[in-house]
């Protein structure tokens, strides 16, 4: 896989999650993985506030990306495999997304609360 275009691609995902640009969002994932996208943009925090990610580690066949969702009802970790493309742009395909950290949003301590 091409290392920058794959980097730069899940960036671009990213980013799109976070201004709420489903259009470009669902091109990333494989044809049989886009009818489930609203049930996984749901699994994310409510409303994405902003993307991080954290890790791309890529290999020759495939890549695994780590990103991170921040919103008002806390923070999701997700992590996704893209396979080459075989030359198709853009090579980034999401097969496979899960949740593997939820933390819920801190609440603001009250006034006078012991913490």
């Amino acid at each position: 896989m091409d290392e920058a275009r794959t980097r730069e691609r899940v960036k671009q995902h990213a980013a799109a999650v976070e201004r709420g640009d489903m259009d470009a969002v669902v091109v990333d994932f494989s044809e049989s993985m886009r009818p489930q996208v609203p049930q996984l943009a749901q699994a994310l925090a409510q409303p994405v506030t902003s993307a991080e990610v954290l890790s791309v580690e890529i290999g020759d066949r495939e890549s695994v990306a780590m990103i991170c969702y921040r919103g008002d009802s806390g923070e999701v970790t997700v992590r996704s495999r893209a396979l080459a493309g075989g030359g198709r742009a853009p090579p980034h395909r999401l097969r496979r997304a899960r949740r593997v950290n939820h933390r819920p949003a801190r609440l603001p301590a009250r006034a006078g609360a012991r913490v």
